[in-house]
């Protein structure tokens, strides 16, 4: 694949300009990810950076192809730095930086002169904003949410994490042996009985003892460090659950008519809300950049 763009492949004329200018590049994991970042977060910057897609510089997609387009965007003298979500490290196996409760030991542990690892599970992990989630349940829903319904809604969705981490001994065990989970497996189950179908499938694997135990040990030490407020605690855990997963999830619970992502996208928008975390990272590229 070549890195060579002609002007017919770029999609407006704000990328054109980036190419002609040569801005630094941001690049991203997925499409919505650039969405993201380009439309809602972050438009201020579009004067600063190109937000791009692995895919669209690289051969194949995901967090290994971020770092593929890093460095061929910087052999084509394009200055280029990567985005790559904490989940990278659920595909590597990398269990005990995965479930890593100290930041520093995480961040040393991904430090990567190319890309920067997120210490939330997904990018779509930073649309989970507290304080929003009860204008979801109240008009992103089939079913409007009562007052009642969208005070509990923090409650709810921070439950719903915290059993999904109780099960992540299974997840992982799972996807060792290469079996894949689907988005979709256990949706039929309600957050009380989650734990205890995870257990159960768990039980049914062939699996090493050694690692389920390490596992138990680490998802144990998630849970002595979250914090007991539950916005706090909420932003704690969005680090250890799958965010789709979870997103899927919280569709059928509240019988989502709106997507959850794009609703709470544009709220943020509307506040002019950013996550600070990824913010400060941009503000220390264009530093880097500009320098």
């Amino acid at each position: 694949m070549t890195n060579v763009v002609q002007f017919d492949e770029l999609n407006d004329e704000g990328e054109i300009v980036a190419y002609q200018l040569g801005l630094p590049r941001i690049v991203l994991e997925g499409k919505d990810d650039v969405r993201l970042f380009k439309i809602y977060w972050f438009p201020h910057l579009i004067d600063s950076f190109e937000f791009v897609e692995a895919v669209d510089i690289a051969d194949g997609g995901g967090c290994s192809a971020v770092r593929d387009a890093v460095l061929r965007s910087r052999q084509d003298n394009i200055p280029a730095f990567g985005f790559a979500d904490r989940d990278q490290l659920f595909r590597s196996k990398q269990w005990a930086l995965l479930f890593a409760v100290d930041d520093a030991a995480f961040h040393t542990g991904t430090r990567d002169e190319a890309c920067y690892t997120t210490l939330r599970w997904e990018i779509e992990a930073y649309l989970l904003e507290p304080d929003l989630l009860p204008a979801w349940i109240r008009s992103g829903c089939r079913v409007p949410g009562t007052d009642a319904r969208c005070a509990a809604a923090l409650g709810d969705i921070v439950e719903e994490c915290e059993h999904l981490i109780r099960g992540s001994a299974f997840f992982a065990t799972a996807h060792d042996q290469g079996k894949k989970v689907n988005i979709g497996h256990f949706a039929d189950k309600a957050v009380n009985d989650l734990v205890a179908a995870c257990e159960s499938e768990l039980g049914g694997l062939q699996h090493d003892g050694r690692i389920v135990k390490a596992l138990r040990e680490l998802i144990q030490a998630v849970f002595s460090a979250a914090p007991l407020d539950q916005s706090a605690r909420l932003g704690w855990l969005l680090r250890y659950v799958d965010t789709k997963r979870l997103l899927h999830r919280l569709s059928r619970r509240f019988h989502a008519d709106r997507e959850i992502r794009w609703f709470l996208a544009e709220l943020m928008l509307q506040k002019g809300r950013r996550p600070p975390e990824l913010e400060r990272r941009l503000d220390d590229l264009r530093e880097t950049f500009v320098a």
